[in-house]
């Protein structure tokens, strides 16, 4: 459970909303033009600054989301590394991998799909 209430910090603090009702007006759902120009590289990727997930499109296979879990994982990661989230043991910290990262992550966004 520290790592999932850990993702979902990491995840407020990445999307900065304040309540799950602002999630969608806070990270909007790309417009066919928007995804066209991401596939194309018209448009950059997501990154810690300037992050945002299509909560409508797929999450495993929308290339853009596909972009902001990798973004999302790695930036975790880091801030772990950092001491910005403090294991309740060390053992659980030495044991993180981006894979257990990302599976906690796809099941927060489950989650938040379902509440919205």
């Amino acid at each position: 459970m520290p790592l999932q209430r850990s993702i979902r910090s990491h995840l407020h603090r990445l999307l900065q909303y304040n309540t799950l009702g602002q999630v969608l007006f806070l990270s909007p759902s790309l417009t066919d033009e928007e995804s066209d120009a991401f596939v194309l590289g018209g448009i950059g990727s997501p990154t810690p600054q300037h992050f945002r997930i299509d909560f409508i499109r797929p999450w495993k296979t929308f290339s853009y989301n596909r972009c902001a879990r990798e973004v999302f994982c790695r930036d975790f990661v880091l801030a772990l590394a950092e001491g910005e989230y403090i294991p309740p043991e060390p053992v659980w910290a030495e044991h993180i991998t981006l894979e257990l990262v990302g599976d906690a992550l796809d099941a927060h966004i489950r989650w938040i799909r379902r509440v919205l």
